[in-house]
């Protein structure tokens, strides 16, 4: 449908649409003549096979079986063609070359939806027999974590001011202001109230039936302001239509809406009331959490762009298991040797987990070693013999450090496997998790203190004023944040005037706000001051700064000067590897506020998930090993103990 010079952008949709709407009113009622479908089924065999799999053992709905047969018919196109579907002959790198060209410029959920419905196409094909089961095992996980962002919410006034766009004197206004009213004060999605009857209201009993997520129903209070906005759009706002949906279109022919049709009719509402949802904090976040080098991407948002890798500028000093100097490994990965199968296989299986939106920085650097070990010992396949091996080369280290890079060879292994079935896949359980937590060091108040007067007291070569050291030491002594999390704030993600913080993408993906005390805010400000004053304040658009290189702050840099200040102060002992970390800072917070809440009064099991909140733990368990027994939160919790039993008969 073209559109008309000077026309609207959306002309040629609505116009499209209008048209189609009157052609199906013409052939109902007899005007236009209805042309009897053609039977075209171009569906191959083992389509038809999936979909009945789908219906009759998955139980899918109609619109997931629609999504998976869309993915696995686009699939086999791209594999075969118009030749015959021959899926014994489907090799790894044709599912992994469709899924790395499928993620070019989509959105994460999408990428969700192809893994998801390819993972089911080759369990169905392992289950009748016609594929290895490793090509189902073949393809990765996407980078999605659930409650990653920080939900958007309208403030009442903006919901206020929402409502009033709606015109009640229309019939579409009717419609519109009930629509904004069911998700308002019931809280319900865009799909269920798109999906309401008019036999789910209840007038009588002032209830009304929601049908949700996973074909489940509830039964829910129908308040008076919605019961009247319901009423006043059935009584006069409606159209008298054969449909039994609650809401229909304005427009004949007369039928049930969707769920996009009411998000739509809500950012309508919400562009003109000014109270649109969007983003309240700067730009997009960065590809890689914490890494702005890093392409730039809105892998939090709607669209995934080309993930590229991050500049390696400052993790030469950070490597955990070699020095600069490695031997063996380096020499096999400089290109003195030719590019071995696994090496290719590596470089295929990190561009595939890169385009499903992980990092994979350490992996890398790991996995690459292990390839070495492998060309040294002139292993040509992985065993889980040569695997073992590998992991536990690091002599000093700890059990669960083994654990973790077992791990990773054996996603890497799993993935092999589909293009080598002599690939052995190490077991979960080869080498133990066993965790020797180190105890953490609890900072006193005195403590804290004489960390920042000497952090002060740094001038000259670190910036005077405007040196970033005691504002971070004691940001992480008064919000527990995690020392990257700190060192990667953005001026866009410090709010003065609210006294919040805006921490992006971190630990599985999480962003969050956290609200500031006064006084933090206070010396932020103070040091945003000073910075800005600094010729480095204009090197980069990172909140904390390098005064004497004019580079954002690094890891790096904070720990080497925390740890001559820890040992001026005698906290730390120059010969052994013990005294107080960083990130002791945050189980210090954690305890701190633990006896505060104890010393209130407060239920603490009812505080405990705002704290896990907080700190940006996933699951209020997490919290639990921060809380480290200290004398007085044992004297606490004995005290509250002793006053429970005593009140027992």
């Amino acid at each position: 449908m073209w559109r008309a010079a000077g026309a609207p952008r959306g002309a040629a949709g609505s116009t499209w649409h209008s048209l189609k709407r009157l052609l199906t009113e013409w052939r109902r009622g007899g005007s236009v003549a209805t042309l009897a479908p053609v039977a075209q089924d171009d569906r191959t065999p083992i389509e038809h096979a999936l979909a009945q799999h789908l219906h009759d053992e998955r139980g899918l709905t109609p619109a997931t079986q629609t999504a998976v047969l869309r993915v696995v018919r686009q699939f086999l196109v791209a594999c075969f063609g118009r030749a015959p579907v021959r899926v014994g002959a489907l090799a790894a790198t044709d599912v992994t070359g469709f899924v790395q060209r499928q993620m070019q410029g989509r959105s994460p959920g999408y990428a969700g939806t192809v893994v998801s419905a390819l993972r089911s196409f080759f369990r169905f094909l392992v289950l009748r027999g016609e594929v290895p089961a490793a090509l189902a095992t073949c393809i990765p996980a996407v980078a999605r974590w659930r409650d990653a962002t920080v939900p958007i919410a309208l403030a009442p006034a903006e919901v206020a001011r929402l409502l009033r766009t709606c015109d009640r004197g229309t019939a579409r206004g009717r419609r519109d202001y009930a629509i904004l009213l069911l998700l308002a004060r019931l809280g319900l999605r865009a799909g269920e109230v798109a999906a309401l009857r008019l036999e789910d209201c209840d007038w009588r009993s002032g209830t009304i039936t929601v049908r949700g997520k996973g074909r489940r129903e509830a039964r829910l209070p129908l308040p008076r302001d919605v019961g009247v906005a319901l009423s006043a759009y059935l009584r006069s706002g409606r159209p008298r239509c054969t449909s039994r949906h609650v809401f229909v279109s304005a427009h004949a022919p007369h039928q049930g809406i969707s769920r996009v049709t009411v998000g739509m009719r809500v950012n309508a509402r919400g562009r003109g009331s000014g109270a649109r949802p969007c983003a309240p904090w700067g730009p997009p976040a960065p590809p890689h959490a914490g890494d702005r080098s890093a392409a730039p991407g809105r892998l939090a948002r709607r669209h995934w762009r080309s993930l590229a890798p991050s500049a390696r500028r400052y993790d030469g000093d950070l490597r955990e298991s070699r020095s600069r100097g490695a031997p063996g490994a380096r020499a096999a990965l400089a290109g003195s040797r030719p590019m071995t199968a696994l090496s290719q296989a590596l470089d295929d299986y990190l561009a595939l987990r890169r385009a499903l939106g992980f990092a994979l920085r350490p992996h890398e650097r790991e996995l690459r070693h292990f390839v070495a070990f492998l060309a040294h010992t002139d292993t040509a396949t992985i065993t889980t013999h040569a695997a073992v091996l590998w992991a536990t080369q690091p002599a000093h280290a700890q059990p669960v450090r083994w654990a973790a890079r077992l791990s990773m060879v054996r996603g890497f292994a799993a993935y092999r496997q589909a293009a080598d079935p002599q690939t052995e896949i190490p077991p979960s359980d080869a080498l133990p998790r066993r965790a020797q937590r180190r105890t953490p060091h609890l900072y006193t108040a005195d403590e804290v203190a004489r960390l920042l007067t000497a952090a002060a007291r740094l001038h000259g070569a670190h910036g005077g004023p405007a040196a970033p050291y005691p504002i971070v030491l004691g940001l992480l002594a008064a919000t527990g944040l995690r020392a990257n999390e700190a060192l990667a704030l953005d001026r866009t993600d410090v709010d003065l005037h609210a006294g919040v913080l805006r921490i992006r993408r971190t630990k599985f993906g999480k962003t969050r706000l956290v609200p500031l005390h006064l006084t933090t805010t206070d010396a932020l400000r103070r040091y945003a001051d000073a910075r800005d004053r600094h010729p480095a304040g204009a090197c980069t658009t990172r909140f904390f700064v390098n005064a004497r290189e004019h580079t954002p702050l690094t890891y790096r840099d904070l720990w080497l000067t925390f740890r001559r200040l820890a040992y001026a102060l005698g906290l730390r002992s120059r010969t052994g590897r013990c005294g107080p970390r960083l990130h002791d800072f945050r189980h210090t917070f954690a305890v701190r506020t633990l006896v505060g809440w104890y010393r209130a009064g407060l239920d603490v099991e009812a505080q405990l998930p705002r704290l896990s909140t907080y700190l940006g733990h996933t699951h209020v368990t997490y919290t639990y090993w921060y809380l480290s027994a200290s004398p007085e939160l044992l004297g606490l919790a004995g005290a509250r103990l002793d006053a429970a039993l005593g009140a027992l008969p």
